[in-house]
């Protein structure tokens, strides 16, 4: 995940980091100065120094939340799926899959936005020629009520496809796309959150992870101070374990994206899809109509498997597309670039 969105997480977590040494240096602890000690790397030694615990504790404690919530859930065998979840729009399945908004994803909205019939796509004529590539032409159809349909982000993605006229090429697009990407990305993790795939939205979900441990470390720090543990024999240790655990803490927070036990049966869900779509047997292509090789090829873009089901489709969909002015064969070439 980038942008905006991501420089405000990662901002808010530094903010925690920087607040806990500004505390730490306020609480310097109940350790006392005390004539040499046991040599290093003994036992003696670390049992009159348990704040060096500290990092592996901070490290088993946020792998553990990060397996336990994250990682064991989606580690449940994965069945073969032959349609995806119908409450996830292509990008929010693949946003769902790996956790990040890739740049596939919002082709794979743009034509299922044609497919769904709200959008036209044709060749560019004389792209090739001087730009070495296929370009393409947008037209909004102007479907009756489209705007009420659509989810925000499938809404935002059109309201930004036509600022730049009635017949935008897809050039113009991805020249303005980098801008704009930070507000589909946040619209799609803010429709997953709503739609309980997540506990909490994935992009502020590492800052809560950081700040939840944050306040662990300091109620331990202050029990100590309480009860009057002596955690070191060494003061200049306090800060540098705080400091490695805080690390830890910070970097591992990152990976960490709270999925719901929903989210997870969903990812699984996916996850066999896309499996499905790049594999498709012969026997069940068969039983497969053209018009669901047409619907679920967005999915197949936005799960990354676009060429093995666009070689299927070649085959099977003889008809005229009605959202793509030109012959099929032509518009999946571009995808075996």
């Amino acid at each position: 995940m980038s942008g905006d969105g991501n420089k405000n997480r990662l901002l808010a977590q530094f903010a925690i980091v920087v607040a806990a040494l500004f505390l730490l240096s306020y609480l310097p602890g109940p350790s006392q100065r005390t004539p040499p000690g046991p040599p290093l790397l003994s036992w003696a030694f670390l049992s009159s120094n348990p704040i060096l615990l500290l990092p592996l504790l901070a490290l088993a404690g946020i792998g553990g939340v990060w397996w336990v919530v994250d990682r064991e859930p989606l580690n449940k065998s994965v069945t073969v799926q032959y349609s995806p979840p119908p409450d996830l729009s292509p990008a929010e399945a693949s946003a769902l899959l790996e956790d990040s908004l890739r740049a596939r994803a919002i082709v794979a909205t743009v034509v299922d936005l044609a497919v769904r019939g709200y959008l036209s796509i044709e060749p560019a004529a004389g792209a090739g020629e001087h730009a070495g590539k296929e370009d393409y032409l947008f037209r909004n159809l102007r479907r009756h009520n489209w705007a009420n349909e659509l989810a925000p982000h499938e809404l935002g993605l059109m309201e930004h496809i036509f600022e730049y006229g009635e017949q935008p090429s897809l050039a113009t697009l991805w020249h303005g796309l980098p801008d704009y990407l930070p507000q589909i990305n946040n619209r799609v993790f803010a429709s997953l959150a709503a739609k309980k795939m997540y506990r909490v939205n994935p992009i502020w979900s590492g800052t809560v992870v950081t700040f939840g441990g944050f306040v662990v470390f300091l109620f331990l720090w202050l029990l100590a101070k309480i009860f009057n543990v002596k955690l070191t024999d060494h003061d200049v240790l306090n800060p540098v374990c705080f400091v490695l655990s805080m690390a830890i803490l910070f970097f591992i927070s990152r990976r960490i994206t709270l999925k719901s036990t929903l989210g997870a049966e969903r990812w699984r869900h996916v996850k066999g899809f896309q499996e499905f779509m790049g594999r498709v047997e012969a026997e069940r292509m068969r039983s497969i109509s053209p018009d669901l090789f047409e619907k679920f090829l967005p999915y197949a873009i936005a799960l990354g498997v676009e060429r093995a089901w666009t070689t299927h489709l070649k085959g099977m969909l003889t008809r005229p597309l009605s959202w793509y002015a030109g012959t099929f064969a032509e518009f999946v070439s571009a995808f075996d670039d």
